[in-house]
């Protein structure tokens, strides 16, 4: 494996069993983790305060979005409903 630019965890320290445990983790409990913490409520009132809101005002209106990262797609979801393609 290529060496990590931290020091922190160092990539050579994960066997290939530690990254599988990982990953099947995640999937396992991606949906319950979305619902309950990126798709709630107050979170959505958050986002688009605080993320949605600043972007909309520089940026282009029914421009193009490229999201990185795009997690479960609530972001994609909201900035689609403002007219961006996504």
């Amino acid at each position: 494996m290529k060496k990590a630019p931290h020091r922190f965890l160092p990539d050579d320290d994960l066997s290939e069993t530690q990254i599988y445990v990982t990953m099947q983790a995640f999937d396992r409990f991606a949906k319950d983790y979305s619902e309950r913490w990126e798709w709630n409520p107050h979170t959505i009132r958050e986002v688009k305060k605080f993320n949605i809101a600043p972007f909309t005002k520089y940026a282009k209106k029914e421009g193009s979005v490229l999201i990185v990262g795009c997690q479960s797609g609530r972001d994609y979801s909201l900035l689609s409903k403002e007219g961006y393609s996504c």
